[in-house]
């Protein structure tokens, strides 16, 4: 998705400025799978039409329309591999480099998919075999160029922060996700929130930026308004959990913008 600020900026005084957006790209590495092995085949029988053999492909070419188009910045709200595995997001971070390398800025943050990921494996024969996923450090080190190295504030206590990618415009990375119970619970725990500790360090960053004059534009994995279009069952599991005391937080602090997972 290519966004414009063009009107945001004519009409409220919002920075003016550009940017792509990409949201689940699932991505797996080409090393990790034989699209012909029984174990592959019998993966993606269990991934609801997810395009895992193109995963790579498709990512090649939104990074390339990116580096054609030169937006301001390249946003990827989350779930950026399918199952969390530390090759692919080696791999991906490769790909950003390149992309930064040819005048692209880009800013990832964590979806539920992306950490401490039991499901981790490779397909090459009759059975799936099980591989390393990362842990919150990981992520903020593979990623450490695309967000974290330049954040202004970073929560300790989850994978959030700040930028400013463009002059007057803070760019808040939400990490909704809950990670820590994964190897435990024996699966990758979907459902999404905003905790307390999480409440109160927005509550500083926001505050610093009307002080500051900011524009603030908030990014999250999980939606906060039920998609469009999907069903009940889908949305439930989709939402933002007490989302509309989400939403509520949000215009109290006037940042109307966000973005979240595109269905």
């Amino acid at each position: 998705m290519f966004i414009s600020a063009e009107n945001l900026h004519k009409e409220t005084g919002w920075p003016e400025t550009v940017f792509m957006i990409a949201s689940d790209l699932h991505y797996l590495s080409p090393a990790l799978f034989d699209q012909e092995s029984k174990s592959f085949i019998n993966f993606m029988g269990t991934n609801d039409n997810k395009l895992i053999k193109e995963s790579a492909e498709l990512v090649e070419v939104f990074l390339q329309e990116a580096v054609k188009k030169q937006p301001d910045f390249v946003l990827i709200t989350g779930d950026l591999t399918i199952n969390g595995e530390m090759v692919s997001h080696k791999e991906l971070a490769d790909l950003f480099r390149k992309t930064e390398a040819a005048g692209v800025q880009v800013y990832v943050l964590p979806g539920n998919h992306d950490i401490m990921n039991p499901y981790a494996a490779s397909f090459m024969g009759d059975k799936h075999e099980l591989i390393d996923s990362i842990d919150p450090k990981d992520f903020a080190d593979i990623y450490n160029n695309f967000g974290y190295l330049e954040s202004m504030y970073r929560d300790p206590n989850s994978l959030s922060y700040v930028v400013e990618p463009v002059d007057g415009l803070w760019l808040v990375c939400i990490d909704s996700n809950s990670y820590r119970d994964n190897y435990n619970n024996g699966y990758p725990w979907p459902y999404g929130s905003v905790q307390t500790f999480l409440y109160q360090w927005l509550e500083e960053v926001l505050d610093s930026a009307e002080s500051q004059g900011k524009k603030v534009l908030a990014a999250i994995h999980h939606p906060v308004i039920n998609p469009v279009g999907l069903g009940a069952q889908t949305t439930a599991s989709q939402t933002v959990a007490s989302s509309d005391h989400v939403v509520d937080f949000l215009i109290r602090h006037t940042i109307v913008p966000l973005l979240s997972l595109i269905p």
